[in-house]
């Protein structure tokens, strides 16, 4: 894992930590390192978990078109249904890969 300069990490959940070393692994399994672009820091929708320290956002420039779909599907397993793992801005200059924690209440 590394983290791109200027990353905040002013408040961390725990479940975040788990999420990481997922994302790592997943990430490293293709022979690639994964990048934090973004925790506290960085402009997020209002009521973003990034806020609060439940979200990060990784560097998907690096990973090959033909790994990503594998890849988001690799960390979805293993991290669950407590956590929301997303593929955004695909093609766009901030495309990144995001995943929070955020336990969903049944009901």
């Amino acid at each position: 894992m590394s983290i791109k300069d200027g990353v905040r990490f002013s408040s961390v959940d725990q479940a975040m930590a788990f999420a990481d070393r997922v994302t790592s692994a997943a990430y490293a399994r293709r022979g690639l390192v994964a990048v934090i672009t973004s925790a506290n820091d960085g402009r997020h929708g209002v009521g973003s978990l990034h806020f609060i320290g439940a979200a990060y956002d990784y560097r998907t420039k690096t990973v090959p078109r033909s790994e990503i779909q594998g890849l988001v599907a690799e960390i979805r397993e293993h991290l669950g249904e407590q956590y929301d793992v997303l593929f955004e801005y695909e093609g766009k200059p901030n495309e990144h890969l995001h995943v929070e924690f955020q336990p969903h209440t049944g009901g």
